[in-house]
């Protein structure tokens, strides 16, 4: 009578380890099918609101945006292929987006050495003049880079100044309400994919 209690107790036992097992792999599988339907990669951490100057040196937080969503990306103005090919997207994206997709394209250099607010200014507007060029001291964006999950180093030229920077070179998608962050890969920066993502994040 007692080893069949005893017997009893671990199927009672193994029963629910499995109904929790079950119960945990349903809400992992409904979580993964609810970032699944993004276009982009949804991330799990909030943005971080950094404060920066603009390329007309004004003084910039992530906060000034909140009625907006935000599309981000890293980059600096020496940048020989990737930076400029990411501006030159985001400016296709910007030109078929509708009046209820607002939307405000920030650029945040990683080379503020070299890139000056005289230098952002004549540079990222050059792509579309309602880019925003961002810049600061080195700890601040470094600060705001590490924030995204995003890296940057230096890799020395032949001289002092012609060295290149290797970079994240996602472009991150920040909802109005600053809650929710998409990262999108240089391989799925299609528009159609972003907007059918900000339409669902309205």
């Amino acid at each position: 009578m007692k080893n069949r209690n005893i017997l009893l107790t671990l199927v009672i036992a193994c029963l629910v380890l499995i109904l929790i097992a079950w119960g945990f792999f349903i809400f992992n599988y409904i979580e993964f099918k609810k970032n699944d339907a993004f276009y982009g990669t949804l991330l799990n951490f909030e943005p971080f609101d950094f404060n920066l100057k603009d390329h007309n040196g004004n003084e910039v937080s992530l906060h000034d945006f909140k009625d907006k969503f935000v599309l981000l990306t890293f980059g600096y103005t020496n940048c020989p292929d990737i930076c400029p090919t990411t501006l030159a997207k985001l400016d296709k994206i910007a030109d078929k987006l509708d009046d209820d997709n607002e939307v405000q394209v920030l650029f945040i250099t990683i080379d503020p050495t070299r890139d000056t607010a005289e230098k952002l200014k004549n540079y990222v507007p050059y792509f579309n003049e309602n880019f925003i060029g961002l810049t600061g001291d080195e700890p601040d964006i470094y600060k705001a880079v590490r924030s995204f999950h995003a890296f940057y180093a230096k890799e020395e030229g032949e001289s002092s100044a012609s060295y290149i920077m290797n970079h994240t070179t996602s472009v991150f998608l920040i909802d109005q309400n600053g809650k929710k962050i998409l990262k999108y890969s240089q391989g799925r920066l299609e528009p159609e994919g972003i907007i059918s993502d900000l339409k669902k994040l309205l």
